[in-house]
């Protein structure tokens, strides 16, 4: 008998976003409908449902959420937090699909949940009266093992939920990195957003050893977290909610694909800056904001991911990802009491192009890894990326991991079926595959309602990037 769906990995949902396929808009509108869920949210809902169903014994599995689950960086909570309400209520109506508990690991979309729960966890820690002698060492990190002491919680996102009526509704905080073990120790799943991967991520680092170049080395994720926690929290959290500024900063995000729009927003900067100048200093700083700032927009914003659209993972990503792969395994050891586990499987996301591969890697006892990425669901480009899309990696009682990749913004929707992957699997991990396969139809119901609300769905996210795009070009040419 195949193993039962422990956990469902899903990441970069985005809930509340414009260009989310799980957010339903209003009619002629790019805000977030809070009455209604996306066509897409349900019948991915009633998939993941279907794939419960095969469970022996009613076992439920527990969702992990690994980052950017809400829009808190360029959408206002009052619109993101009531779209994931829709999310829970279509998990828990009728047959719910997953425990009442779910665990959060907070991506650089929603690492302002991080900052609450680990405050508040402060917070309790100096009202129970315990000597600060017994305080964590730091506060920027928990501990990746679920057993270990203090237990965080997302008491923001929990009220949000209580208030629209989701009084079972529970939120556990792990940040950065979980880590799922076996009993005898052989064995390891470990999950993180990846935000980390790109040099964006980690430039307060970059920047204090450009001053000071005798700081350690960024071999832990501690020390990474502890370092950049302020950039990832103003940059992709308070700058993207304060008000004209959190304008700016979407109209960057959104220009990224826009060569024009990009000029166009250098252009009104070196006007704003050079208007009191004399003619021939305007015309010099001019050309300097130009080629300097060009060249800084060129060689870091163009470095996310989610603009490489030539290939799965970029060779910049992923060395980053490697870099962080060996500060993770380093993290993992000290905390870890026992003997490296054999068997070791990574699940990341950040950069919404899903893949699943081998990684080799000699740290660990058998020399690589498997590593799945969960990809996203938002639609940021007006042109197909195939490269793009969206899958659930599920995880079985036994720790053997397959990823459904359940969509793919491919030019051909018709010419793609949802698929399920393995790497490198165990004989365990095969039969659960083959397990997941059977509970797969594509063109049966929900399957096929599903492929075709995400066609559609991916259709009009384009169309209105198109929209949003030609807006912004015109009011930064202005």
């Amino acid at each position: 008998m195949a193993s039962n769906v422990s956990y469902i990995v899903i990441s970069d949902l985005h809930l509340g976003a414009e260009n989310s396929i799980l957010t339903r808009l209003r009619e002629g509108s790019t805000l977030a409908d809070t009455h209604q869920p996306s066509p897409v949210m349900t019948s991915f809902v009633d998939c993941l449902r279907t794939i419960v169903a095969g469970n022996h014994g009613g076992e439920l599995p527990t969702m992990i959420a690994d980052g950017d689950l809400v829009e808190l960086a360029l959408a206002s909570p009052a619109l993101s937090l009531p779209v994931l309400a829709q999310f829970v209520a279509a998990l828990a109506g009728g047959e719910p699909v997953v425990r009442d508990e779910a665990i959060l690991i907070p991506g650089n979309h929603d690492h302002h949940l991080w900052e609450m729960s680990r405050e508040k966890a402060a917070q309790d820690f100096l009202r129970s009266g315990a000597s600060l002698e017994k305080a964590p060492t730091t506060w920027h990190t928990s501990s990746m093992f679920l057993s270990r002491p203090p237990a965080y919680g997302a008491t923001f996102l929990e009220d949000a939920l209580h208030n629209a009526g989701h009084d079972r509704a529970r939120v556990r905080v792990v940040y950065p990195d979980l880590a799922l073990t076996s009993p005898d120790g052989e064995r390891v799943v470990l999950v993180t957003h990846g935000h980390y991967m790109e040099r964006v991520g980690t430039l307060f680092s970059a920047m204090a050893r450009l001053f000071d170049p005798s700081a350690p080395p960024l071999d832990d994720v501690d020390l990474i977290e502890r370092e950049n926690w302020a950039w990832i929290d103003f940059f992709w959290g308070a700058m993207g909610r304060s008000t004209r500024m959190g304008a700016l900063v979407e109209k960057i995000y959104d220009s990224m694909q826009d060569p024009r729009a990009i000029e166009a927003l250098l252009g009104g900067l070196a006007a704003s800056v050079t208007k009191r100048q004399n003619a021939f200093l305007r015309r010099v700083e001019t050309w300097g904001i130009r080629r300097v700032l060009g060249r800084i927009v060129a060689g870091r914003l163009h470095e996310r991911e989610r603009d490489e659209i030539g290939e799965v993972l970029s060779q910049g990503s992923r060395a980053g990802l490697a870099a962080y792969f060996d500060a993770l395994q380093h993290t993992f050891e000290r905390e870890w009491d026992r003997p490296l586990p054999h068997d070791v499987s990574i699940v990341v996301g950040h950069t919404h192009k899903p893949f699943s591969e081998w990684w080799d890697a000699p740290a660990w006892p058998a020399g690589g890894m498997r590593v799945f990425n969960c990809g996203g669901w938002v639609v940021d480009h007006v042109v197909p990326q195939p490269h793009m899309g969206g899958a659930v990696v599920l995880v079985s009682d036994d720790l053997d991991v397959v990823s459904l990749r359940i969509y793919q913004q491919v030019h051909d929707p018709s010419a793609w079926q949802i698929t399920v992957e393995t790497v490198k699997p165990t004989p365990g991990g095969e039969l659960f595959a083959e397990h997941v396969r059977s509970l797969v139809q594509p063109a049966r119901e929900p399957w096929s309602a599903f492929s075709a609300a995400v066609e559609q769905l991916v259709a009009e996210r384009r169309a209105a990037m198109q929209r949003i795009l030609e807006g912004d070009l015109k009011l930064l040419r202005e």
